[in-house]
């Protein structure tokens, strides 16, 4: 919270549903929209594991972490992510790999080197 104050009034186990849902990735994305649009990204992080344990090779929740890399500053780990779905962009659908545009297009230069954005 913007006090530093740590979200420690409930338990965060308590609010991630069973991603063996019926459509775990739009329950997926509704946390997740909830946890960054409040900047809880302890939160938001917490979701995406438990969603990567279920289904670690999930693309939507790939990106999600890439996403979560960013906004944390984590550009290292950002950029790794970002390779590695890179090498398999030939197997996303568009809409993934537009997003996977939008998220990587800021974490190189023009000689391919990592960037931080500001």
């Amino acid at each position: 919270s913007e006090d530093g104050e740590d979200y420690t009034d409930y338990n965060i186990e308590d609010l991630v549903v069973n991603f063996q849902t019926t459509n775990p990735e739009k329950e997926f994305e509704r946390q997740i929209s909830v946890f960054m649009a409040y900047g809880d990204y302890n939160g938001a992080e917490v979701v995406i594991e438990k969603a990567l344990d279920t289904d670690p090779n999930n693309i939507c929740y790939k990106l999600a972490l890439l996403s979560l890399y960013k906004a944390t500053g984590k550009y290292g780990a950002a950029l790794l992510l970002s390779e590695e779905l890179s090498a398999i962009s030939d197997t996303l659908d568009d809409q993934d790999r537009k997003k996977l545009e939008l998220l990587s297009d800021d974490l190189h230069d023009d000689d391919n080197n990592i960037t931080i954005a500001s």
